[in-house]
């Protein structure tokens, strides 16, 4: 996939807030373009490093 990222979000009702929290991956130029509108999406935006790591991170949220 040319530019994949993952994105791992909170819950859909925090989306209608933007209030979520946005735990993105893969390359970071991509990110780095996307990141306002991320930002309008959600009140806590983090890029975690290379494509698989925002969804690694996210379960380990859920276990919190």
């Amino acid at each position: 996939m040319r530019n994949g990222r993952d994105a791992r979000v909170g819950a859909p009702a925090h989306a209608v807030e933007g209030k979520l929290n946005i735990m993105a991956a893969g390359d970071r130029a991509a990110f780095d373009r996307i990141a306002p509108v991320l930002s309008d999406l959600g009140e806590n935006v983090f890029h975690l490093g290379p494509s698989g790591a925002g969804h690694t991170v996210k379960l380990l949220n859920n276990f919190f």
